[in-house]
């Protein structure tokens, strides 16, 4: 597709103005490639962030080995009314994806991953490992709660803690400085 057919879409200022950074950023990065040689297929790691606000959003990455198998930017399917309750609800959806990936790895493959979830909300781990309803998460539909069963001990997913600084699903929802972006590449792509 050229450029000028691009440009025949986006109608105003802000909208070419956002394509010529795009395409900045292609050219500048058109060195790079994802890392697709996963060197440790034993592991399965899945960072989940979210956003809170009128429009939270959960940030998912899934990682076999270290190569980056999927990842998304979406919607969460409730409507949060905390921070922390956002976080738990991404990693509710990151559960169900991770579970997936794991079953399809294993049909495809035969191998069993060990199976890692980073979060950065202390508050959300604590909901995730915590038994029963506690009178700020009893609003929370069992759906919610479909994590709980996964987390060891009772499933098969340990979940760590990792700070914002070093989270890798962290661009997935918000705009993330230029280093945290250069941290982002080192970790996910390799030079042509």
């Amino acid at each position: 597709v050229s450029i000028h057919k691009c440009t025949l879409r986006f109608t105003t200022t802000q909208d070419k103005k956002h394509l010529v950074q795009v395409l900045q950023y292609l050219l500048t990065t058109k060195h790079l490639k994802l890392n697709n040689q996963p060197k440790n297929t034993q592991d399965l790691t899945c960072w989940v962030d979210a956003s809170f606000g009128e429009r939270s959003h959960a940030g998912i990455l899934i990682l076999w080995g270290e190569a980056p198998i999927s990842w998304s930017s979406r919607k969460l399917d409730y409507t949060a009314l905390s921070s922390a309750e956002a976080e738990y609800i991404a990693l509710t959806m990151a559960t169900k994806d991770i579970m997936y990936v794991s079953q399809l790895i294993h049909e495809i493959t035969g191998i069993t991953c060990n199976i890692t979830m980073y979060t950065d909300s202390k508050s959300a781990m604590k909901i995730a490992t915590s038994e029963g309803t506690k009178a700020r998460t009893k609003h929370l539909d069992i759906r919610a709660h479909h994590v709980r069963q996964h987390i060891k001990p009772k499933g098969n997913i340990t979940l760590k803690y990792a700070r914002t600084q070093t989270h890798l699903a962290d661009s997935l929802t918000k705009a993330i400085p230029i280093m945290k972006l250069k941290h982002l590449q080192q970790a996910l792509f390799t030079n042509v």
